[in-house]
């Protein structure tokens, strides 16, 4: 072995190199957002790639054509330029996520978040090549000097200039080899293990509904609510709005660009949709910070602050414990004098389904 002189590599083989990622590829581009209101589609469908397509080195297309102009459509097409074997990678995301394309495609379009990157073939295989830029302390380097508010984002610069591993090719063809059989056999037992995980998320989510809408103390006279997804409550109970029970404001960030850096790295906590879906019952822990400049177009919560998501994952709610600032991707709840936080948490916990299912 030899040291690597990269942190995050330390020690590696002694035949293997380290090499600038610019020097490992022949071609990165980034897709685009088409911003015109022309009614007019290309004939064929096409599908629009984005960083929701993404899950476990796989992607998922939707079967529908977006309507966008002739002319946005021409820019995308000379942007992507996408051949079997590139690799896209997508620049927003809270661990690596890529894929390598198995075809040539067609009529795919790109949009901002996502890299396209063709390796060097003289250099790099390119299954190799995905594996190491999902590998762990890679992304985590590249994520150091992300930036955003909503959602995090790569700088492209950064990833032009980091550092690579270069063993031979015939090396990285039993390294890719590898693991592909041993990540097939262990995302199988994901598989088998998620869909327990979500028999019991759905038992947790029905005996919360069951509690907070019928009450624990067994059988008694009930009454219509009015409310579909509510159905009966006990006859003593009250249907009010929530307004009624909670002061509510929405978070606030308004200046743009969101992921100007100017704004962020400063003391005070900046609160993201994902902090608040990883968080459990209280928020304890945060991923963004916001300078004085960026308290200045924010806007801050107290500590006890009932925080729900109101974009990405919808209805997801957490306790804040302590003050921090909320982007408008986040709504603070505060409960009215007299009433029970905890009782107010699960209270909402009930509601998320209603909440995804109302979403526009």
């Amino acid at each position: 072995m030899k040291n690597s002189g990269v942190e995050w590599i330390g020690q590696m083989p002694s035949d293997w190199d380290v090499i600038s990622f610019w020097l490992a590829i022949e071609r990165m581009a980034t897709g685009l957002n088409p911003r015109d209101n022309f009614e007019l589609s290309k004939s064929d469908p096409f599908f629009y790639v984005t960083i929701r397509n993404f899950k476990n080195g796989s992607l998922f297309l939707d079967d529908k054509c977006d309507r966008i102009s002739l002319q946005a459509f021409d820019i995308i097409q000379q942007r992507s330029q996408l051949q079997k074997g590139d690799i896209l990678f997508a620049s927003i995301s809270e661990s690596g996520n890529a894929y390598v394309i198995e075809e040539t495609p067609e009529n795919w379009n790109i949009n901002e978040s996502v890299f396209t990157i063709r390796v060097n073939k003289n250099r790099f295989y390119e299954k190799y090549f995905y594996y190491h830029l999902i590998n762990t302390g890679y992304y985590s380097d590249l994520r150091m000097d992300a930036t955003g508010s909503t959602f995090q984002s790569i700088k492209q610069n950064k990833l032009r200039l980091s550092k690579v591993i270069m063993p031979s090719l015939a090396e990285q063809h039993r390294i890719a080899d590898f693991l592909d059989h041993v990540c097939a056999e262990i995302d199988a037992v994901i598989a088998s293990t998620k869909a327990t995980i979500e028999e019991y998320k759905a038992l947790k989510q029905s005996i919360i509904t069951e509690a907070v809408t019928k009450g624990i103390r067994g059988d008694r006279p009930m009454k219509d609510s009015g409310i579909d997804w509510i159905g009966e409550v006990p006859i003593d109970r009250e249907i009010i709005k929530i307004k009624y029970i909670t002061d509510i404001s929405r978070g606030l960030f308004n200046h743009r660009p969101r992921n100007d850096e100017r704004y962020y790295g400063g003391k005070y906590p900046f609160i993201q949709t994902g902090d608040i879906a990883r968080a459990g019952k209280y928020i304890t822990n945060y991923s963004q910070t916001l300078n004085e400049l960026g308290i200045s177009v924010s806007k801050q919560f107290p500590k006890g602050t009932m925080a729900m998501t109101s974009a990405a994952n919808i209805g997801d709610v957490a306790i804040l414990g302590f003050d921090a600032y909320f982007p408008d991707s986040v709504v603070g709840f505060t409960p009215k004098k007299g009433l029970l936080e905890n009782y107010i948490y699960y209270l909402f916990c009930s509601m998320k389904e209603m909440f995804v299912r109302t979403a526009v």
